[in-house]
């Protein structure tokens, strides 16, 4: 009897749904990451009660981005999901506990001194998925206080 050993890439593909909405149910779910900071990175604030389906026909353009953006953080694990997730909960820690400076990789966290201004700073950061991609998206997705929604422009454009 031949083993078939499935690479976590080939259980993502087997897995992953074709629907927007079921997709981002799916990331919520496989990444541990909660709906609010999935709306939060979508620029999404109005939407209490919606289902997945719902948002994502309201918000077309930002569901396809933050499905895009969070795939794209899942390759930086071969597309296993628990090493995403695991990896966004020590991240955190780790910011937290002082080990990882998190502004070494975002500098326009020196100035954040508030929750939300250190979203913002975040937000900025992974608009143009640059280097500081993985450490941004890591530190958005962690549990973190209650921000309002977004309230200032990004700079240096």
């Amino acid at each position: 009897m031949t083993t078939t050993f499935l690479t976590s890439a080939d259980r993502f593909d087997a897995e992953y749904p074709e629907k927007l909405e079921d997709r981002l149910a799916w990331l919520e779910s496989h990444l541990r990451v909660s709906r609010d900071r999935i709306l939060r990175l979508m620029g999404v604030s109005d939407v209490d009660g919606q289902s997945w389906k719902e948002v994502a026909h309201a918000h077309e353009a930002q569901a396809e981005r933050v499905e895009h953006l969070l795939t794209h953080y899942l390759s930086y694990f071969d597309y296993d999901a628990d090493r995403a997730a695991d990896f966004v909960r020590d991240f955190g820690r780790r910011v937290e506990q002082g080990e990882i400076r998190i502004s070494d990789y975002i500098p326009g966290l020196t100035t954040a001194a508030t929750p939300e201004a250190e979203d913002e700073a975040l937000l900025c950061s992974l608009r143009d998925e640059g280097p500081s991609l993985l450490p941004a998206l890591a530190r958005f997705l962690a549990d973190r206080p209650a921000t309002t929604h977004r309230t200032a422009a990004c700079t240096g454009d």
